[in-house]
């Protein structure tokens, strides 16, 4: 069964970067450039993973993670946070969230795979 990725950057270049890596292998992906779009998928589809690039408008980014994990059906899902800010000057909203992945950039495209990997088993 392919697994389905929602992936939310403000910017297209990343956002389509993003994209094409998982595509390439074999995810299903629904790419949107912020929380307002993102909210039309949380309509009880199967959404294995998020990736929220923080610095599109961290406060965004941490609000479409509260959302889901206010949501029943959500709540477990796993989130990646893609931010040019180091994870333990953001360790409480980490916490609280339950933010499972953190890649500071500029990132290696390895770790990316490693953990998208790891959080979609």
């Amino acid at each position: 069964m392919t697994k389905t990725i929602l992936v939310v950057a403000q910017f297209d270049g990343i956002r389509k970067i993003i994209q094409t890596n998982l595509e390439k292998k074999g995810f299903t992906v629904l790419a949107v450039e912020n929380s307002k779009q993102a909210d039309s998928f949380f309509d009880g589809r199967t959404i294995n993973l998020i990736i929220c690039d923080c610095d599109s408008s961290e406060q965004q980014s941490y609000e479409i993670i509260k959302k889901v994990r206010d949501n029943i059906i959500y709540e477990f899902t796993p989130a990646i946070v893609i931010s040019t800010k180091r994870k333990v000057d953001n360790q409480d909203k980490v916490a609280e969230l339950k933010i499972g992945g953190w890649i500071q950039k500029p990132f290696d495209v390895n770790e990316f795979d490693f953990l998208v990997k790891q959080y979609t088993r």
